[in-house]
């Protein structure tokens, strides 16, 4: 079996991340914030993200 992702792509302020938590919710797919993970990763926030 492969594994299989989506992305949503689109403007700040789009509703990106209620979606995909939405999805996520109702398939019981994981939800990864690319924002959330970038701003962990680098031990920072970014203005752009916030």
């Amino acid at each position: 079996m492969y594994d299989q992702y989506s992305f949503l792509m689109g403007y700040m302020g789009s509703g990106k991340t209620v979606v995909g938590k939405y999805l996520s919710n109702s398939t019981n797919y994981k939800f990864y914030d690319l924002d959330n993970f970038i701003e962990s990763r680098e031990k920072k926030r970014f203005q752009i993200f916030s």
